[in-house]
């Protein structure tokens, strides 16, 4: 049955995998051009020609249509158009894998250097703004530009045709897989959040010395003038902070297959399928060059806006406007109303669900399962509490959170200390499948169930005492609210860092270096004579790799899927926290966005089961073999299953089915 449904799949993905490589670059090519030829336009006006974060914009649209130009038009040839110029020209196979990769560098370090001039140019330092002057972006382009073009001459050296254009293989691939995922992806978008955080946290900082400083008597003239520009910043920097934000979400999702397609497992017998997932996420990738132009119009429309701001006073976009904020106001408080009941259906039985199969004889050894069993059961709790108390204080009429100090210290704790705990699990698991695949036999020892036990309960221990202070600054103002002023700082801080970027950063880099291991690992197994050993034990230690590589897979898919949906909520978080405060139309769109990254936030721990269904099939047959071995207790029911000899994997399949089976009745 399963091979007829893959012969019947495998020309569909064929089909679509041909469609999306023919079709997307045509029509990213034209939208990206477009973009930034606008793009160009509107940077090059004498409104914003001598604003340095407006001149890094300008910049990196134009790597931008470089990027797009070059690299969808040579890919298209060589996919569509029968071109082998890339497998049969030595020096034009170096040239293309050297500037797809340096041109978007580029246009990366302009963004960053937008993000770095926007945080220099908030300072209520005098001397950190002198930093925003044209003459230092002149300066620091240039020196970005050399950077990139620099980095990347490894690649000229060890690209070529082996007989197709690939690296050199063996320790230059890893370094290069490492430049790509590293240095073009994590790091740079890691320093933009970092300086767009540091932005925010300045404007803040100004606002409150604006409140406090007296007003004086100034040139009207001058006044207007200064009023204008400080509008006009105002508005780079929230075009500085979405592009950032929604690059960070883009690139983190083609780096993260990227370096499993790099360094994982090869995937044989489902090659189209890998084809047509790294074509989704080469588009992507593209897609992440061309989205300026959009995101820069929306926010520099209120820049010169006469106009429209004349027709609001004269009371013409009022229908428009009562109407919007109507259909808003019902999108939040459906969404608010049905999602946390969906939620907490799904993730009940996702966590039940874990439990029953993490608690199997099969897995119950396994240092890494107890590591997803201890997550599946604190997402168990932090779903249950987070999302009753949320739906009983927005739908239910309950104001226990704002009438009781005590609950409403105990309630800010635990729904920020409960996912915590979760997230150190997952972390924990990572770090497990990175040394229990190295080739140290040392580190592996650290993959045993004593560690395991010692590790969650530091972890524990450490989530529980990171959190106290939320217990100290949190009370009833009249509202259950933090501390205003440093506290609430250091809160956001707290919760964008220490429960988003640090542990889900950590996961991705654990993650790979576990590939990095498996792939090496293989290289010494291929290398090393094979030796007669005793049968059994060979078939024992066969069943254990299975199920390693099987929760390893786990791991990385989990980790993936976290990353992005907690970086979605962290980067709204920190805006909504930390950003100017919003009034009227913008507030009540705030409002919804901030609904609609909770329920993403609470979704990411409603996923767990669903994940590990899809991606291991070793955890869906013990979940099967458990599920259905109860009824039968219950109704005495002892049918034994019999293994199908004349087929390999059928065999494998069953001695797992057996030994579970096994090991479940030997509880009785």
């Amino acid at each position: 049955m399963s091979t007829s449904i893959t012969t019947t799949t495998a020309p569909l993905i064929q089909i679509a995998t041909t469609q999306m490589t023919f079709y997307s670059p045509i029509i990213l090519l034209i939208v990206g051009i477009i973009s930034c030829l606008c793009n160009f336009i509107t940077f090059t006006s004498p409104q914003l020609r001598k604003s340095s974060c407006a001149f890094y914009f300008l910049l990196s649209s134009i790597f931008e249509l470089f990027v797009v130009t070059f690299g969808l038009i040579s890919r298209f040839a060589a996919d569509h158009l029968g071109s082998t110029l890339i497998n049969t020209d030595r020096a034009y196979c170096k040239l293309r894998a050297y500037l797809v990769s340096i041109l978007p560098l580029i246009a990366t370090y302009m963004i960053l250097l937008s993000s770095i001039d926007r945080c220099l140019s908030s300072s209520v330092s005098a001397r950190l703004r002198l930093f925003g002057q044209m003459k230092v972006a002149y300066v620091a382009s240039a020196v970005a530009i050399l950077l990139a073009f620099v980095s990347g001459l490894h690649i000229l050296i060890g690209y070529d045709l082996r007989p197709r254009c690939a690296a050199l293989p063996g320790v230059f691939a890893m370094y290069d897989s490492m430049f790509v995922v590293f240095w073009l992806g994590v790091i740079p978008h890691v320093l933009m959040l970092l300086f767009g955080f540091l932005t925010l946290m300045n404007v803040r900082r100004t606002k409150q010395r604006i409140a406090v400083k007296p007003a004086k008597n100034a040139n009207i003239s001058d006044q207007q003038q200064e009023g204008h520009k400080q509008k006009t910043d105002a508005q780079l920097m929230m075009m500085m902070l979405v592009q950032v934000g929604l690059s960070f979400i883009l690139i983190m999702t083609r780096m993260i297959y990227y370096a499993y397609y790099v360094l994982g497992p090869s995937l044989t017998d489902s090659h189209d399928s890998k084809k047509c997932t790294t074509s989704i996420y080469i588009w992507l990738h593209k897609i992440q060059h061309i989205q300026n132009i959009f995101i820069f119009l929306y926010h520099l429309i209120p820049i010169n806006t006469k106009h429209h701001k004349t027709m609001v006073e004269n009371n013409m976009l009022a229908p428009l406007s009562t109407t919007t904020q109507a259909s808003i106001r019902i999108a939040t408080t459906e969404m608010t109303y049905y999602s946390p009941i969906v939620l907490l259906i799904v993730g009940i039985i996702s966590c039940l669900c874990n439990f029953i199969t993490f608690t199997s004889p099969q897995l119950r050894k396994s240092s890494c399962a107890f590591y997803f069993l201890l997550s599946s059961i604190f997402e168990l709790f932090g779903v249950t509490f987070g999302l009753i108390s949320r739906f009983a204080a927005d739908h239910l009429g309950s104001t226990l959170i704002n009438t009781d100090r005590a609950y409403c210290k105990l309630r800010a704790y635990l729904v920020s200390i409960l996912p915590l705990i979760a997230t150190y699990m997952i972390l924990l698991s990572s770090i497990d499948r990175c040394l229990s695949s190295s080739v140290s036999a040392r580190l592996r020892l650290f993959g045993q169930m004593k560690v395991a036990y010692v590790a969650s309960a530091v972890a524990i221990l450490l989530a529980f005492v990171s959190g106290l202070h939320i217990l100290i600054g949190y009370d009833l103002r009249p509202r259950c609210a933090a501390l205003p002023g440093a506290f609430a700082m250091y809160d956001s801080m707290f919760v964008v860092f220490w429960l988003g970027v640090i542990p889900h950063v950590l996961m991705l880099l654990f993650g790979f270096l576990t590939l990095m291991n498996v792939r090496r690992t293989r290289q010494r197994v291929a290398a090393k004579p094979s030796t007669n050993v005793n049968a059994p034990n060979q078939r024992q230690k066969c069943r254990k790799q299975k199920t390693d590589a099987q929760l390893m897979m786990m791991m990385l898919v989990q980790v993936g899927l976290s990353f992005i949906l907690i970086m979605t909520r962290m980067i709204y978080y920190a805006y909504y926290v930390l950003g100017p405060s919003l009034t009227g139309y913008d507030k009540l769109v705030g409002s919804f966005l901030m609904s609609f990254t909770t329920q993403v936030y609470y979704a990411n721990y409603c996923k767990s089961f669903y994940i590990y269904t899809l991606s291991s099939g070793l955890f869906r047959r013990v979940f099967v073999q458990r599920v259905t071995y109860y009824p039968r207790k219950v109704l005495n029911l002892r049918k034994p299953i019999k293994a199908n000899m004349s087929d390999d994997k059928t065999d494998d399949t069953q001695t797992d089915v057996d030994a579970v089976t096994r090991g479940i009745r030997r509880q009785r």
